[in-house]
């Protein structure tokens, strides 16, 4: 898979500079690709991963920015024609876009629409009574493992 820099599809949301990549984004990033491989990991131990097929999609995209068909397709671990059956399904409910590549005409790029992309960073945002996230420290394993302070070392 190419790196993110050279892929021939539209910068992400969260790439532009737009609101969404302030700390708050980058913190749901970090939550969001924890999972991703929590469920990889459960998928390959367990052949049953923690995340619905339409949660994979929209966090992947979410945490990556848009996609071309093709590399989405091959990292959903479904058949061609149950990912494309699962791509028009949320295109149809209004989740994703999906569109000629700017570069490629030939390819078609997959993205958040800004309702779906609004939708998880306003119910994943801890209200203000909580504080604010603290892009210092990451999600990592090892916090939940410690299951203490987010501001612990050890």
């Amino acid at each position: 898979m190419l790196p993110m820099s050279d892929r021939e599809v539209p910068a992400g949301p969260l790439e532009t500079g737009s609101l969404e990549s302030g700390p708050e984004a980058a913190a749901i990033r970090a939550l969001l690709a924890f999972l991703l491989d929590v469920d990889g990991l459960l998928a390959d131990h367990l052949h049953s991963g923690l995340l619905t097929h339409e949660a994979r999609l929209a966090f992947q995209l979410f945490t990556r920015g848009p996609s071309i068909v093709k590399e989405a397709a091959l990292s959903s671990r479904l058949s061609s024609r149950a990912f494309h059956e699962l791509l028009h399904r949320m295109e149809d409910e209004g989740h994703v876009s999906v569109s000629p590549s700017l570069h490629d005409r030939r390819t078609r790029a997959i993205s958040l629409t800004a309702e779906l992309r609004d939708a998880l960073l306003d119910r994943m945002v801890p209200p203000a009574t909580f504080g604010p996230l603290r892009p210092s420290a990451p999600f990592t394993p090892r916090l939940v493992r410690n299951r203490g302070n987010l501001d612990e070392t050890a």
